[in-house]
């Protein structure tokens, strides 16, 4: 489904989250129709509008559940999942979508999956979380705990290829950093099984391939009242930031 584009009068239903792009010429924001949060979380009468501040021109980009899952990079470029229903294994595609409004599909939604996007500021490469698709599946089959289908992974992609980067000790990757100097990456990286507190935090260096644990045992979506999230762990974007210095 392409972006739809055009002037329109105010969206009907309640708007929230919104969001400037870096250079303040457009802004991001969610409309729900619904008042319900489990049909919300679900994409039901969900849309993330993203508005032309000087021309007034409204996108609609489609379902995108967690808000953090669009992302602005270098040159304006837009990064963001698209794709309802809080089964995270499945129906969730990566766009680019470049400021002149063309669209990219970064992964192929039918065969893999693509979570949790962020871009890296010194060289302009994509990461994202990637793992195998698995449509109706219920509860995932083990996928939430990292098992079977579940072994996600890290890819950082440019124009030319993309390297898959994995957590250390067996973990699966739930999220990914980039540094200011795109030399390393923060990691939330999962334990697989039923560990109650599976979530750890990894630095990753670019140059080596080297990784080692920052923080341990981090308490899960189940301990955090997560009802609904089914395998949306927190963002990195949103909840840790890089020191000021070069990294």
């Amino acid at each position: 489904m392409a972006a739809r584009a055009g002037r329109a009068p105010a969206p009907q239903g309640i708007l929230r989250a919104p969001r400037w792009s870096p250079d303040g010429g457009s802004a991001l924001v969610l409309r729900i129709g619904t008042t319900s949060n489990s049909f919300a979380a679900d994409g039901a009468e969900t849309a993330t509008l993203l508005v032309d501040i000087g021309t007034g021109r409204v996108s609609d980009l489609g379902v995108v559940l967690n808000s953090g899952w669009a992302v602005w990079g270098p040159g304006g470029s837009l990064a963001y999942v698209r794709g309802g229903g809080r089964m995270t294994w499945e129906n969730k595609t990566l766009i680019v979508r470049s400021p002149d409004g063309r669209e990219r599909v970064r992964n192929v939604s039918g065969e893999r999956v693509a979570l949790a996007p962020d871009w890296d500021p010194a060289h302009g490469r994509l990461g994202c979380v990637s793992g195998p698709a698995a449509p109706g599946s219920g509860n995932g089959d083990g996928y939430i705990d990292g098992l079977g289908g579940g072994a996600r992974v890290a890819v950082i992609a440019d124009d030319v290829r993309s390297t898959e980067v994995r957590c250390g000790e067996g973990r699966v990757v739930e999220g990914l950093r980039f540094s200011k100097d795109g030399d390393a990456l923060l990691l939330l990286c999962r334990k697989p099984g039923r560990d109650p507190l599976p979530l750890e935090l990894w630095l990753y260096r670019m140059a080596d391939g080297t990784s080692a644990p920052l923080v341990r045992g981090i308490a899960s979506d189940r301990l955090a009242g997560g009802f609904g999230f089914y395998g949306m762990q927190p963002n990195l974007v949103a909840i840790t930031a890089w020191s000021r210095a070069a990294r």
